[in-house]
């Protein structure tokens, strides 16, 4: 499997749509085919930290994230506080892109009313990434939903941090 992208990008919407089809991601408005990648998902804890290997990425994610809705600009800090306690061992945390929180939505609802695996908690129902788009709103996704979509930087929404 190709590498997902872990830098920040400025993305159109377009972009998105693009990207959704040639990862073959699954999204309930711009491209209902997609069908996804099949994880090897692992829920471990570390530290007494409860995260989420997932062996087919080589990611690791948070399997909760934070407890609160929080503005975009309150997702810094956060991160920052993650990395200064080491969570699960690590200090490399960040907010993931778009094309890697794209990539947790499935094809259909699998954790109660969730469009995402049950290895992970249900109460975050969507998530910011580190994306914007050239007018500094920042892209999101629903799992709520199945999709991403753009917020103002004001708005709140769930943080689930990856390494």
């Amino acid at each position: 499997m190709k590498p997902l992208r872990a830098k920040p990008a400025k993305l159109s919407g377009n972009d998105v749509k693009t990207m959704l089809v040639d990862k073959d991601f699954f999204a309930s408005d711009w491209n209902k085919e997609g069908r996804g990648i099949k994880h090897d998902y692992e829920t471990i804890i570390r530290d007494s930290d409860k995260v989420v290997l997932d062996h087919t990425t080589s990611l690791m994610w948070q399997y909760g994230g934070y407890s609160k809705y929080i503005s975009f600009a309150a997702t810094e800090k956060y991160i920052l506080e993650l990395n200064s306690q080491g969570f699960a061992g690590f200090k490399d945390w960040r907010l993931p892109t778009l094309e890697e929180a794209m990539s947790l939505v499935e094809h259909e609802k699998k954790n109660v009313e969730l469009y995402i695996d049950k290895s992970f908690d249900r109460a975050q129902e969507s998530i910011w990434t580190v994306d914007q788009d050239h007018k500094g709103r920042v892209w999101a996704v629903s799992f709520s939903f199945g999709y991403c979509g753009l917020r103002e930087v004001n708005s709140f929404s769930d943080v689930c941090a990856v390494r």
